[in-house]
């Protein structure tokens, strides 16, 4: 069974309504400098509404000490230009895009995130 354009339209703009969050996207952008090098920046290049959410954590070694590393799941719109190499600001934090999940009900997009110091 298939959904029509206007069930999935529908079904689409219920999620994003359900949103709580503003979402910036971030992504890396080189551009041409004066001495014919290139400088890097952040340069926004969305802000949508989202769901951020405690996806879980995970017990690191770091030298001679463990870290508790806590990953966040991030809900957003289906088709939101994102990628493991972007940064999103939410909830006045920034984080780095670890994996855009790639199932998918067309609704929504799942992404997992980790804290960026």
């Amino acid at each position: 069974m298939s959904l029509s354009a206007s069930d999935l339209a529908f079904m689409r703009s219920t999620v994003v309504a359900s949103f709580p969050d503003v979402v910036t996207i971030s992504r890396l952008v080189r551009t041409p400098d004066a001495a014919g090098g290139t400088t890097t920046v952040w340069s926004t290049i969305a802000t949508v509404q989202g769901r951020l959410m405690n996806a879980g954590g995970q017990e690191i070694p770091i030298a001679d000490s463990i870290t508790q590393q806590d990953d966040q799941g991030l809900t957003l719109p289906y088709g939101t230009d994102v990628t493991e190499k972007d940064r999103v600001a939410v909830q006045g934090l920034t984080y780095e895009v670890v994996a855009v999940s790639a199932k998918s009900w067309q609704a929504e997009m799942k992404l997992t995130l980790r804290r960026f110091s």
